[in-house]
């Protein structure tokens, strides 16, 4: 086993919850389109791994990717490369059918713009500072960019630190969302791992292009 290697004991199950548990085990926050993972099946993953491979594992015939973004946290695209298989099951509609409602590239820049700039504003507190809590979120954006509403999906355990999470993600302004893309957005943030980088180093909010 190496420093970097982790243990996993994920089952195969639903992709969104095998995601969460990846979340858990690994300390990397996951940017989630729940329409985009609606369906999907992971195969699991189980024994000692490199994080990267383990995620590999984990999304093996899903259809979707990794794409990673900064302070230590990932979102999942759909698989374009050639020869990638998935085993998507949507009700309705075909799996052809479903990837006329994929993220563009464009839906995959506007995540880490989102997951950059929701970072910085809970920075700007101790109150709020990610890596000190486990939270998951929904989000949902104006055509302006302005978050109109915040869905907390639990708990910090604290009702002023959640109010003041939840304020702080309201006060985030982004670029306009582009149209077809889905919402709410899901997003997960949990406690920083020992031994990882804090996501507040060198974390400042830029202005939307």
């Amino acid at each position: 086993m190496t420093d970097d290697e982790v243990r996993f004991d994920i089952p195969a199950q639903p992709l969104v919850t095998a995601l969460r548990a990846y979340s858990e085990a690994t300390g990397l926050a996951v940017l989630i389109d729940d329409s985009l993972t609606q369906g999907r099946q992971s195969p699991g993953v189980r024994g000692l791994f490199d994080p990267a491979d383990a995620l590999r594992e984990l999304l093996a015939g899903t259809g979707l990717r990794a794409q990673y973004a900064a302070h230590g946290g990932f979102t999942v695209i759909p698989d374009t490369r050639p020869g990638a298989e998935t085993n998507l099951s949507f009700a309705g509609s075909t799996s052809e059918d479903a990837h006329d409602d994929t993220p563009s590239f464009v839906e995959e820049n506007y995540a880490r713009e989102l997951q950059a700039q929701v970072t910085a504003a809970l920075c700007a507190s101790a109150t709020t500072r990610p890596g000190t809590f486990r939270l998951a979120m929904q989000l949902w954006i104006t055509g302006t960019g302005t978050v109109d509403k915040v869905n907390l999906l639990d708990t910090t355990g604290n009702d002023g630190s959640d109010r003041a999470i939840a304020s702080a993600v309201r006060s985030v302004h982004l670029s306009p969302p582009p149209a077809a893309m889905p919402q709410p957005v899901t997003l997960l943030l949990r406690p920083r791992t020992p031994g990882k980088a804090d996501p507040c180093t060198g974390v400042s909010a830029r202005e939307p292009a």
